[in-house]
């Protein structure tokens, strides 16, 4: 190149360096190809190693670094950076290479990310400016959230843009996010994480509680994110929806977000608001008994009242009875979370039905929880109350778990409940409770003693509750024997029992202890 010169034009007013990057021509799809990029790159390096001036363009026309950008190469990006070229020369429709660059990014497939995410991070770190403003009035932000590029605006933050910028649509950065069609939330968390919203917030709020009733969005976690990074602000007006449509606590009560829902509250979340299908939080709080409990005591804490109907005329009470008698539970654990929600409701204040109270201590007694019978009682149901068998809930009791049986039994003597009576086929409680077998040896020992608590219990009531027999003459020493249960019958006949009693085939409780699958325990 002796003689020569490095920015020599030709006829069209272009320089070599100019020549060598055109030569890649844009297009509307295209791909990376790396050999390209290098052959390009050797060639322009040559020319600045003689003294090409990178910067040697005008303001209003591109450079040769935004030539290089819009192209995607980043080899050459890089090494016009090394020689110096000016990373924040505008060029045309006052853009800089960095606007540049992410308006080319989403014009190619997306085979081309790595480079144009590459060309970004090395124009980030030559100090480009991410707050020039283009003809368009978008900062490279702006462009980026547009684009929808998560990964570019993840880096231009790190720069620390200015968020507040509105362009000429008077959009902010956090506004734009908004009107994003595939990626709103995920930029908007960016943005978040980056800076909160400040002074404006509650304009905001509003804005975003309307887009994401209006979107439909089912990226709970992210919504719960973004909602607990608005609302940490102070003074925030939560009480925004009018009646029968559901308020932001209604909303997130639904979503199961106990942290959002807690901030709410904090802000004076209107508890009582009535939303569609005439609900308020408490109704959708006992919805689901995984999540109902954080919630149920999260909203009872600010007193809501606790008897409004909804459109189908049933308070939260209601509907909790109505899951508690359909009689069925997957897992053990759904009907725990059932009954606490019910006694707490209950203590709370909640007003019952006597019918509702009474159904739901017969269904109570079937699975054994005398937590929940003792809480019903106290709220009024009726301690006789039948099934359609004449058993009285201390016939229907007796299930594997026999824990807090016998403090239930005294309870239940004190408030007047009756221990000796008798239901169709003549059994007493205490019968009931021996008629049941043990399948596994193993337990048998532990439930002999767990019966002979309760047995005492009984007979520190009524000593003839052991001797009444049922209609087929079996006594409770017939039963006890039947099943292995040793301590019992130890306890039975200290307490009197006949082992002599014979019932109506003839056979004496030994008759019953030589014919049990037990025998060997005896």
């Amino acid at each position: 190149m002796a003689g020569a010169s490095a920015d020599q034009t030709d006829r069209t007013g272009m320089t070599p360096i100019e020549v060598i990057i055109r030569s890649q021509k844009i297009l509307e799809k295209s791909y990376y190809v790396s050999k390209t990029d290098k052959d390009l790159c050797s060639k322009v390096s040559i020319l600045l190693e003689h003294g090409a001036n990178p910067n040697i363009k005008e303001s209003d026309q591109d450079s040769f670094l935004i030539l290089a950008a819009e192209r995607l190469l980043p080899l050459v990006v890089s090494k016009l950076l090394e020689y110096g070229a000016n990373v924040n020369h505008t060029g045309q429709c006052k853009r800089t290479a960095l606007h540049k660059v992410l308006l080319a990014e989403t014009k190619y497939s997306s085979t081309v990310r790595h480079e144009a995410l590459q060309i970004i991070d090395a124009l980030l770190a030559s100090q480009a400016s991410v707050d020039i403003v283009d003809k368009e009035g978008n900062t490279p932000l702006l462009i980026a959230i547009q684009r929808e590029s998560v990964d570019a605006v993840e880096r231009l933050l790190k720069s620390a843009p200015n968020l507040s910028y509105q362009g000429k649509n008077k959009c902010n950065a956090y506004d734009m996010s908004l009107l994003c069609k595939s990626a709103p939330l995920k930029i908007l968390n960016a943005l978040l994480e980056h800076k909160n919203i400040g002074e404006k917030v509650g304009l905001f709020f509003m804005k975003f509680w309307e887009f994401i009733q209006k979107e439909k969005c089912r990226d709970k976690q992210l919504i719960e994110k973004i909602m607990l990074k608005i609302v940490c602000e102070k003074n925030l007006n939560v009480n925004i929806a009018n009646r029968l449509k559901d308020s932001p606590l209604i909303y997130f009560t639904k979503l199961r977000s106990i942290d959002v829902v807690k901030l709410f509250i904090k802000m004076k979340a209107d508890v009582n608001h009535v939303g569609e299908k005439g609900m308020t939080a408490l109704h959708h709080a006992v919805m689901d008994t995984k999540t109902a409990i954080p919630l149920l005591d999260c909203l009872l804490k600010e007193h809501p009242l606790l008897d409004l109907k909804d459109q189908d005329q049933e308070t939260p009470l209601t509907k909790v009875f109505k899951h508690l008698n359909k009689g069925y539970f997957y897992e053990r654990d759904e009907f725990t979370e059932v009954c606490y929600i019910l006694r707490r409701l209950l203590d709370a204040g909640a007003f019952s039905s006597q019918d509702d109270l009474n159904k739901a201590l017969v269904t109570v007694a079937k699975k054994g929880d005398f937590v929940t019978m003792k809480s019903l009682v106290s709220h009024g149901a009726n301690k006789h109350v039948l099934d359609n068998h004449s058993n009285t809930v201390l016939h229907l009791c007796w299930c594997e778990d026999l824990d807090g049986a016998v403090d239930f039994i005294r309870y239940y003597k004190e408030q007047g409940g009756k221990l000796d009576s008798l239901n169709e086929k003549g059994y007493s409680p205490l019968m009931s409770l021996l008629k049941k077998d043990v399948h596994n040896e193993d337990k048998l020992k532990t439930r002999d003693r767990e019966i002979d608590k309760i047995t005492l219990c009984f007979l520190e009531f009524n000593s003839m509750v052991c001797v009444i027999p049922n209609k087929k003459g079996n006594s409770a020493l017939h039963f006890a024997s039947k099943h292995g249960y040793i301590k019992t019958m130890e306890t039975l006949l200290t307490h009197g029992c006949d082992p002599f009693s014979r019932n109506d085939v003839g056979n004496t409780p030994l008759h019953a202890a030589l014919t049990s699958r037990w025998y060997t325990v005896y």
